[in-house]
């Protein structure tokens, strides 16, 4: 897409810059992806578009997003899957090219889930794969349930093995930590507490991709690292100087931060 852009940029005289940025965006799955995608638009997440995917109409149209996809309308009749993971994978490929017609114009797609559910633990997968079809990077941040939801955690290890198969890169953040982090807070703030850690993720990877820093990571960089896995640049650094003057980025690996933010 990128070598589009270029040749599309020199010959229409147009803004270099801006065509050549990557065009990134959050897709949240089900109720608990969507929920995220809500509340991270009020984060002022910049320079991404939202888009919420959700079988439930209901719960859709409370959603604040640029884009929402209402899918299975026919099978579940926008009252959701009740819980089926085989359902939700089912309706999401049952309307996979409407999915693709969402995802195909973008070089970078962040997914996220709560995983055990039935539509976001079936259709995200679904969605990485669409996405990875029309060459996208694919980073999946998806939750885990609570020890005590057994029968949803079930369902969200073999969502997981399915998405792991299809996104370049899954991120898994542990609910149970909330309970550890933020023990006293009410569900909806705690809620926000792992919002906030994967609006960061995003911010980070976003920045550094398109803002220029004394340490510089290009769109090409990312997808080379994501390509071949071993070292990626995914966490951000910032200085404390009012002028900004400093401003670099800080090299990790993706097992590292698998391993911050596992039990």
């Amino acid at each position: 897409m990128l070598d589009k852009l270029l040749k599309e940029a020199l010959e229409g005289g147009c803004d270099f810059e801006a065509r050549l940025t990557p065009k990134i965006c959050v897709i949240g799955c089900g109720g608990g992806g969507s929920n995220s995608v809500h509340r991270l638009m009020r984060t002022g997440l910049e320079g991404v578009d939202a888009i919420a995917i959700n079988t439930d109409k209901f719960h859709l149209s409370r959603i604040d997003a640029q884009k929402v996809l209402l899918i299975g309308e026919r099978t579940c009749h926008g009252y959701g899957t009740g819980g089926d993971a085989l359902l939700g994978e089912k309706v999401a490929r049952a309307e996979v090219d409407r999915i693709e017609s969402l995802v195909r114009e973008y070089d970078i797609v962040f997914i996220t889930a709560g995983m055990g559910g039935g539509t976001g633990t079936g259709a995200a997968p679904v969605v990485a794969e669409s996405a990875r079809k029309h060459g996208a990077i694919v980073v999946a941040l998806v939750t885990l349930p609570f020890d005590i939801e057994k029968g949803r955690l079930r369902t969200a290890l073999l969502g997981i093995a399915k998405l792991k198969e299809r996104a370049h890169s899954t991120i898994i953040l542990d609910n149970n930590r909330l309970l550890e982090i933020v023990p006293k807070l009410p569900i909806e703030q705690a809620f926000m507490v792992m919002d906030q850690l994967i609006a960061e993720v995003i911010k980070g990877v976003t920045e550094t991709i398109c803002e220029t820093s004394m340490i510089n990571l290009d769109f090409a960089d990312f997808r080379t690292m994501m390509l071949h896995g071993g070292a990626s640049t995914v966490l951000y650094g910032e200085s404390d100087d009012p002028e900004k003057v400093v401003r670099s980025t800080t090299r990790c690996s993706m097992s590292t931060l698998r391993e911050l933010l596992a039990p």
